[in-house]
């Protein structure tokens, strides 16, 4: 329930391109790119079956939830801007170390573990970044709260 509450969080990045007036199927697009990617990648890279975003309906009801609360309340999710980016920056810690788990489970090496692990956590919102014609958010130097430090959560694991 963890991941699927990360996800949520992850669609809810979705909220940059309601700024642009996406419609209601462009936000649920990159919702989804958001909220999902990074784990689809991850699973087929691990090459372990199929996603578990295709397995587990939670992880769907996660983005579409994501998605309609970015669309139909983005005036208000404005409000509480600064705690949802905190809630993303443990998002991607917790998908830092998810993905780098797995990658040890699935008997690869520290340095595979590591490389999943961060696609894991930050695919999606790169892909989702690039689709809506922006420069990775990542990328940037900003004054908002830390993203970057709790992706080494992934290598103490």
């Amino acid at each position: 329930m963890v991941t699927q509450l990360g996800t949520f969080v992850g669609a809810s990045g979705a909220l940059c391109v309601v700024e642009k007036k996406f419609a209601v199927s462009g936000v649920n697009a990159l919702a989804a790119c958001t909220g999902v990617s990074g784990i689809i990648i991850r699973d087929i890279a691990l090459q372990q079956g199929p996603s578990a975003v295709f397995t587990d309906y939670r992880y769907l009801a996660a983005v579409a939830l994501g998605a309609l609360v970015s669309f139909f309340f983005a005036s208000v999710v404005r409000f509480v801007e600064k705690p949802l980016l905190w809630l993303d920056a443990m998002a991607i810690g917790l998908f830092a170390v998810v993905g780098a788990q797995k990658t040890l489970d699935a008997s690869f090496d520290a340095l595979a573990a590591m490389l999943i692990g961060t696609i894991n956590s930050v695919g999606g919102w790169g892909l989702r970044d690039v689709l809506s014609g922006e420069t990775p958010q990542l990328a940037l130097a900003t004054k908002s709260p830390p993203r970057r430090p709790f992706m080494p959560l992934a290598i103490g694991n």
